[in-house]
């Protein structure tokens, strides 16, 4: 049988439905074969697919759609939940849990939250991507400034400054929502931090929507007396005054 498959030619183009999952003896003539032998094997064969279809983790099912699109505020920033992942901690103290995979965004001019151009990087082929938090480090280098200093003394006085310029650059970020600190056989225990930004995110966006408007009165337009300035007015009244006289 291994001889057998070994001799098979490559067939990268096949497709799932033309793979066979159970395997079939090799057949002379289909007139000579038992019908209910064909039933059986095309039976085996759908069972065997139907239990080989990946199902979804129930807490993966119920994080999404409870999760999925919504908005976080936390540290004067805005983050929008864009994925689901489950993330197998093995450190001390960390235990693997259920993140929600947030980007940040920014309220535009709509009021829509957007992912900003200046949160990407331009990777080699010219494309623009939001890094992962394992892609970013902060990156520093040493820069050497030479000052020279013209001052009244007999030589010029040089100065060398060396600072070192941080660069951080902006990533996804990881909302834990649940996690598994009682053992994987058990369910794991639900987290409220991300609960907790996303009611920081309901207040904030209710703040701005009950703000009052302005009751303030306009301001007429001032008219044309109004406008000239006062000596000019008490000079054209005492004038009147006169030549009524």
């Amino acid at each position: 049988m291994i001889d057998e498959d070994l001799q098979r030619p490559l067939e990268p183009q096949a497709r799932a439905e033309d793979t066979q999952l159970v395997r079939r003896l090799p057949v002379i003539s289909q007139t000579y074969l038992n019908p209910e032998s064909l039933r059986l094997k095309k039976l085996q064969e759908a069972t065997v697919a139907a239990m080989a279809q990946p199902t979804d983790n129930p807490w993966y099912g119920k994080l999404k759609d409870e999760y999925l699109g919504k908005i976080l505020y936390d540290q004067k920033k805005y983050y929008r939940v864009f994925a689901i992942q489950y993330v197998p901690n093995t450190g001390k103290n960390v235990y693997p849990c259920w993140e929600a995979t947030t980007e940040p965004v920014h309220k535009d001019e709509h009021g829509q939250f957007v992912l900003h151009d200046r949160d990407l990087v331009v990777t080699i082929d010219g494309t623009k991507k939001l890094l992962k938090s394992a892609e970013v480090s902060t990156q520093t280098t040493n820069l050497t400034i030479t000052l020279t200093l013209l001052l009244p003394l007999p030589l010029p006085l040089t100065l060398t400054l060396t600072v070192t310029p941080t660069l951080t650059l902006t990533c996804e970020v990881g909302f834990a929502l649940a996690e598994y600190s009682n053992g994987d056989d058990v369910d794991p225990v639900k987290l409220t931090f991300a609960d907790t930004c996303h009611a920081k995110f309901l207040q904030m966006e209710a703040r701005q929507t009950s703000k009052p408007t302005s009751h303030r009165k306009r301001r007429l337009p001032a008219t044309a007396n109004a406008t000239q300035p006062a000596a000019a007015r008490i000079t054209r009244q005492r004038r009147t005054a006169l030549e009524s006289t």
